[in-house]
């Protein structure tokens, strides 16, 4: 394979061919050729790592433009010298922004040359659904928030469906010294399918936000010492301080004591752990025998093959990336980002051969999958093949 600066100086004679066709790439006249020439150049920086902005705010043009203007200040400032060392980082940036919007990773090394696939593509594109919810009563009733209309109130006569906001309210009941009444106690439970999401304020006034393939199971009046709810899949919760009645969350085996804080529990069937990430205040999470206190930025995990329990600092807006609409990957697994992309996209996926490989990135998460299985496979580590909502993952 030729080096990046032959094949700068080769197929981009001067530095103003070499942004013309930055900016072709951005509005979609590149042509194969030149799109080749761009996934070579990636191949040959594969262990120069895309690095998300810390100002990941604003719009893909404005990220575009931003791009740009970095490519022509570097060039005028380098135009007399060799290439300088951030071309193939640029380059690769230009390539992965381009092909999938706003889509940037850090891809492994591999020897084998680009080739530009067309089998991610599926027949219709496979989108998330996103606010989408059914609300299961006491009594067995259910209703497909979806549908319901905006101020519709469940049939309890205690929520609200908040269409605009994708969110169920409940009236705020203060229920301190109250005593349960055993027939009064009636729970229920919001569900998110695969490709949806929802939010809900408890009658306490707790805010919690449901990621794709979730539900939370709760009583519609907090009785007694304490606010006990069961969740499974995954969920931030934002508690209403309430030092009188401890707000406890129980998950995969955990069960996680909290007084007033913000902290995020995933918790799916199909996940090797059972992880809870504190952001703010303090949390007491218990596993039989087994008990830690978190200090925000630490996340504590439950290893479901041997029950061991331990903690960890994490990036905690990595933990939470789903609630703000990204995709955020850190050296993860194939399987952990496939078994993720499954969820939020509603796909079977399969392997097809020993698959192997690390990502680091992030994507917006209403980007369609062709897109995202398409930048993928420019790391030439994986290929995918899309067949209806099956996609099979082959080395």
């Amino acid at each position: 394979m030729l080096g990046i600066v032959d094949l700068i100086h080769r197929h981009m004679h001067s530095d103003q061919r070499f942004t013309e066709l930055a900016e072709k790439w951005m509005n979609g006249t590149i042509t194969a050729e030149e799109e080749r020439l761009f996934a070579e150049w990636y191949n040959a920086a594969q262990d120069r790592e895309v690095i998300v902005p810390a100002d990941f705010v604003g719009g893909e043009n404005e990220h575009r433009d931003r791009i740009l203007r970095q490519i022509r200040r570097h060039l005028a400032r380098d135009e007399r010298k060799r290439i300088p060392r951030w071309v193939p980082a640029i380059a690769a940036a230009i390539f992965i922004l381009a092909a999938s919007g706003l889509i940037l990773w850090n891809f492994a090394r591999n020897s084998r040359p680009a080739q530009l696939r067309a089998n991610v593509a599926p027949a219709s594109p496979i989108r998330p659904v996103a606010d989408k919810a059914t609300l299961t009563e006491g009594d067995g009733s259910v209703i497909d928030l979806e549908a319901a209309s905006d101020g519709q109130t469940a049939a309890d006569g205690k929520a609200i469906v908040d269409k605009k906001a994708a969110e169920l309210v409940y009236k705020a009941e203060n229920t301190i010294g109250a005593k349960a009444v055993a027939s009064a106690v009636v729970y229920n439970t919001l569900t998110t399918p695969r490709g949806g999401l929802y939010s809900i304020i408890l009658p306490d006034g707790t805010r919690a936000w449901l990621n794709a393939s979730s539900s939370l199971r709760y009583p519609t009046t907090f009785y007694g010492p304490d606010r006990d709810v069961s969740l499974t899949g995954e969920a931030y919760f934002e508690v209403a301080p309430n030092p009188s009645q401890p707000f406890k969350v129980v998950a995969g085996g955990t069960t996680i004591d909290v007084l007033g804080t913000h902290f995020d529990v995933m918790a799916y069937d199909d996940e090797p752990v059972v992880a809870t990430t504190l952001l703010e205040g303090s949390v007491k999470v218990l596993s039989g025998p087994q008990q830690m206190r978190l200090a925000p930025g630490e996340q504590s995990r439950l290893q479901k093959t041997d029950r061991r329990l331990y903690s960890a600092q994490v990036d905690v807006d990595e933990a939470i990336a789903w609630k703000n609409g990204v995709f955020r990957f850190t050296s993860e697994d194939i399987h952990s980002v496939m078994r993720k992309l499954a969820r939020w996209y509603d796909v079977e996926v399969k392997y097809e051969g020993e698959v192997d490989q690390h990502f680091t990135g992030a994507v917006p998460r209403d980007a369609d999958i062709s897109a995202l299985l398409k930048t993928m496979e420019l790391t030439n580590a994986v290929r995918f093949r899309v067949e209806g909502r099956t996609v099979t993952v082959t080395p």
